[in-house]
């Protein structure tokens, strides 16, 4: 079942509605839902309008934005009972994303306006439920491994630094001697990444994730675990 969230968008001009299918999302696959505006706050009722993708990060005491992307809505659906425009997206996530932590939050920002001063002073969308990034298929992969080999994930991993994101673990108890800490790094490059094994804060070694590769047996090899 699908999960609908909600959420209102604050300015001084009437509401605004973002209904989406599911907030919590592996990146590299589709999200999927609308955007709600009365009638008045809309320009054109028969054009698609223009979305940004927009990530928040909190970097020691900076909060940072950046621009991930755009897209365009598809066509509005009208509501003559009601004067709601509606206007229906689907948007393909980027593969590889920083995983959301409470320092990273992902946001979509609608442009509906000529002006810009008015779009940014409607942009209080920080006040609104983040689309929770997860972890994608890749990920999920290595991240399920791991936990084969007896690793669990720290309370405290997911850093990001601006540039690469790290996963840290701790092998469980009576579990992999040769290795007791390990942090992955992702190294993300567009639609690609690195991928890197740090061992015991020591030791630094590539690993290739492919999606035809027996994760398991490629970690145990790279590990050097018995």
């Amino acid at each position: 079942m699908l999960n609908n969230s909600m959420a209102e968008l604050g300015c001084d001009r009437p509401e605004t509605i973002l209904k989406l299918h599911r907030n919590m999302i592996p990146a590299g696959e589709t999200l999927t839902g609308s955007f709600q505006f009365w009638r008045e706050m809309v320009e054109r009722t028969d054009k698609a309008i223009d979305v940004d993708f927009v990530m928040r990060a909190q970097l020691k005491d900076e909060v940072i934005e950046q621009k991930i992307d755009e897209f365009q809505t598809h066509p509005p659906l009208m509501f003559e009972d009601t004067l709601i425009v509606e206007f229906p997206f689907a948007y393909r996530l980027p593969k590889w994303l920083p995983v959301s932590t409470h320092a990273i939050r992902y946001y979509l920002r609608p442009q509906i306006f000529r002006d810009a001063a008015m779009n940014e002073r409607c942009d209080e969308y920080a006040g609104l439920e983040a689309i929770i990034i997860q972890p994608n298929r890749e990920q999920a992969r290595l991240m399920q491994a791991l936990s084969e080999l007896g690793f669990q994930e720290k309370l405290d991993s997911r850093f990001w630094n601006g540039r690469v994101q790290e996963f840290d673990f701790v092998a469980g108890k009576g579990r992999n001697r040769g290795v007791q800490e390990l942090t992955v790094l992702f190294h993300p490059d567009n639609d690609r990444v690195q991928v890197s094994l740090q061992i015991d804060e020591r030791e630094t070694v590539r690993f290739l994730l492919t999606n035809e590769q027996d994760v398991t047996a490629s970690l145990r090899k790279s590990l050097q675990l018995d």
